[in-house]
């Protein structure tokens, strides 16, 4: 929940372009400072894992932090903090493409959010392979589930998300294929006040 709080945060204000007050800003740091520390000792505990079990993998809630932290950069990280960031970014850049779609996703995510965007071209083809054109009514994404479960776990999160994400590459057809299919979610559906509203908004 403070990942995606604090990714909403970061959003609003990428947008509204107004900064923070001095009590936010010092909420805002105190924030920051818990996920940097958390995420060096997820890392250490990974290191301790591939250690026992030989299993060397990366948590989807480190794609998280990555992409959160990115839109912090101002609040400067620990120096092993930010070496870390840079390990994982590289391991993100030369790692094997995953199974889940939204993983990929995720992994595109992070590297776009710090400037690494001529490394996500193989994640976005592979994403684009799963989309199903339903013609004027958009393009939909039947695999879009997110890894994690609970309040965002729905499709029109998972939609948003990759709406945002082929904006990013540029891919426009894409984008706004994703864009009419939600707007016709939309017109069949009562979304109600459900946080995801929020990210098809």
């Amino acid at each position: 929940l403070s990942y995606l709080f604090m990714d909403k945060i970061g959003e609003i204000s990428g947008l509204s372009q107004k900064p923070f007050t001095k009590t936010e800003e010092e909420f805002i740091i105190s924030m920051i400072r818990t996920m940097d520390t958390h995420f060096l000792q997820q890392y250490k505990l990974r290191l301790q894992r591939n250690e026992k079990y030989k299993y060397d993998y990366i948590p989807y809630f480190c794609l998280c932090y990555l992409k959160v932290r990115a839109h912090y950069k101002h609040i400067p990280p620990p120096k092993e903090v930010n070496d870390l960031i840079g390990i994982y970014l590289d391991i993100l850049e030369k790692t094997e493409l995953s199974n889940p779609l939204m993983e990929n996703a995720g992994r595109a995510s992070a590297l776009f959010a710090w400037g690494r965007e001529g490394s996500t071209g193989r994640y976005m083809a592979s994403i684009r392979e799963h989309a199903i054109n339903n013609g004027k009514k958009g393009y939909y994404f039947p695999n879009a589930v997110l890894p994690l479960r609970g309040i965002v776990s729905n499709e029109t999160t998972a939609h948003s998300q990759l709406l945002n994400l082929f904006a990013k590459a540029g891919d426009m057809e894409m984008a706004e294929g994703i864009a009419r299919w939600l707007i016709l979610q939309k017109e069949n559906q009562y979304w109600g006040k459900s946080l995801y509203i929020t990210d098809a908004v």
